[in-house]
């Protein structure tokens, strides 16, 4: 498997678990007598300005290789792609004012709209040309070129180093019309483009060197924002873009970003209005927060779940993964260890995946596979001990010593809920097994652990990119687990052109999997943000980014 999804899985797993729990102390309790701190009635910041923080400044604002959720919010503020979202969070056109697709839903083609970079230059369709082609090119390093191998014709074949850059199904047609071809149909391809990694860039700014990432210097932009200053480990300052083709709609004059890595210094800030908007704060206050409307929840298309190695024993046994799945109070573990910062996952799939055929959400339709709240869990559980005695572990009894492998880093207090879960329910023995993140990569790619903590994050809300892991020769498969029916399932969700029959193929997928219990989903993730009450317009995408051309503070 190559380094760069590995890396994903791992800051996938940064995203989902520890943003949930490393902040949090390991023994607090919530409580439910905690005061919400009251913002000051001091007056905000001057009219047009939005001080806010991420927690950090970014490392690059290069989109092709931006890492971190962080570096790639901050790129959406200064760049547009062929689409990108409205006040309300949906797909809208971009710099490609419209696009046609062929026949065979193989060649897209967009026409690009009249819009300009920062200096006044007009925005081409070979600006993106050669952005794509450079984030596919090996030699870029780019994390999220596993975007282009996956949709875009000949990707794999350029990032691997087998073809040339000029390959890649991406083609300009004049200054105004880029002409996309893609691996394979792909109907939800508008949302795609609106990633990051398919962000333009001028190449003579590339060109002149990495400052313009580095450092911002000479940096041109043709997004809703510009850069102003970057004060390293201080701030970083944006002023609306006059040449952007939307600045009218663009409502923030300023984004003044501080640099905050102490939870409890950013609610002290918030809390006296020297910021707006923070994506971080103590999480064990998360009930009084949320309470008191200071806190905005935004469900995110990212689960977290629990995987078995089902290639060697104890955990080749279906009935033994079922019934540890079984015996899991997801309600419970999200309220009491995880401050119901998370919520309960009762499938694989997260709310905000789309119905390709509908445009419904995929949880809602599917329902829930798993028991989500604690009255629903007893009988679960139940079943689980009686599973657990029909593959031949009665109480327990038999059964070695569990081992449940995690990332060092992260703070162990939803697994010990698990663990005593699985110690009181099913009267097993089970060592929680802390690993470095080269260690725990290692341990999945060859198979030798017994249960994982993992999780899966989507980018553009499409059943595949979650259902591909698990086929039998995919690379991301670190369960081990082969299901012909499953493989099944999946070729015919993406091989019909009828989009209902897809759907309804993902769902029986769905159902194989939890069925055999190749995982054990536990949450999914929130994106919980200090919105302060006069601010209106801030949108949250399902993957997480944030979009403030829209916001507005009254």
């Amino acid at each position: 498997m190559p380094k760069a999804i590995w890396k994903r899985m791992a800051l996938v797993m940064t995203c989902a678990l520890l943003l949930v729990c490393g902040c949090a102390p390991q023994q607090a309790t919530p409580s439910t007598s905690a005061q919400a701190p009251s913002p000051s009635p001091t007056p905000g910041p001057e009219s047009g300005v939005l001080p806010l923080t991420l927690g950090t400044l970014p490392d690059t604002l290069d989109p092709a290789k931006a890492s971190s959720q962080n570096d790639a919010i901050y790129c959406l503020q200064l760049f547009e792609g062929l689409t990108s979202v409205d006040a309300s969070g949906n797909i809208v056109p971009g710099i490609a004012q419209d696009w046609t697709i062929s026949e065979d839903q193989l060649t897209w083609t967009f026409s690009l709209r009249e819009a300009n970079w920062s200096d006044g230059t007009p925005v081409t369709a070979q600006d993106f040309v050669y952005a794509w082609q450079r984030a596919a090119d090996p030699e870029t390093q780019a994390q999220h070129a596993y975007l282009i191998r996956q949709y875009i014709k000949n990707g794999s074949e350029v990032n691997d180093g087998s073809l040339p850059a000029t390959d890649l199904g991406v083609q300009a047609d004049g200054e105004r019309t880029l002409v996309v071809t893609l691996k394979q149909p792909y109907a939800g391809f508008d949302a795609v483009v609106a990633l990051p990694i398919f962000l333009p860039l001028r190449q003579d700014m590339v060109n002149g060197g990495d400052r313009w990432a580095r450092e911002g210097e000479a940096l041109l932009c043709n997004g809703p924002f510009v850069l102003d200053s970057w004060e390293k480990d201080r701030s970083l300052v944006l002023l609306k873009n006059s040449a952007y083709y939307a600045a009218e709609t663009v409502l923030p004059q300023k984004l003044d970003f501080a640099m905050i890595t102490d939870d409890q210094q950013a609610l002290t800030a918030f809390t006296s209005r020297q910021i707006l908007i923070s994506r971080l704060y103590p999480i064990e206050k998360t009930g009084v927060l949320a309470q008191a409307s200071m806190l905005q929840r935004y469900p995110q298309i990212s689960t977290a779940f629990l995987s078995f190695n089902c290639s060697a024993a104890p955990f080749d046994n279906a009935l033994v993964r079922k019934a540890l799945a079984l015996a899991i109070d997801r309600e419970k573990l999200c309220s009491d260890a995880l401050f119901s910062a998370v919520s309960p996952a009762g499938g694989y799939i997260p709310a905000g995946v789309r119905d390709l055929a509908s445009g419904s959400d995929f949880r809602s339709d599917g329902g829930d596979l798993f028991p989500v709240d604690s009255e629903q869990a007893e009988a679960s559980i139940q079943q689980a001990q009686q599973l657990l005695a029909q593959a031949g572990y009665p109480e327990g009894n038999g059964l070695p010593e569990i081992e449940l492998i995690y990332l060092e880093d992260m703070n162990p207090a939803a697994l010990q809920a698990v663990q005593a879960m699985w110690e009181d329910n099913l009267g097993l023995q089970v060592a929680l097994v802390p690993k470095s993140l080269e260690a725990f990569s290692q341990a999945r790619r060859e198979g030798t652990f017994q249960v994982c903590l993992a999780g899966w994050a989507g980018d553009y809300g499409h059943p595949a990119e979650f259902f591909d892991l698990f086929l039998t020769d995919s690379v991301y498969n670190s369960a081990k687990w082969s299901n012909a029916d499953y493989d099944s399932a999946i070729a015919t969700a993406k091989e019909t052109a009828d989009a209902a029959a897809a759907m309804q193929a993902y769902h029986a997928a769905e159902n194989i999997l939890l069925e055999d219990a190749a995982i054990s989903p536990l949450f999914f993730y929130n994106e919980q943000v200090l919105v302060d009450p006069a601010v209106q317009g801030l949108v949250v995408s399902p993957a997480g980014y944030h979009y403030y051309k829209f916001v507005s503070v009254e």
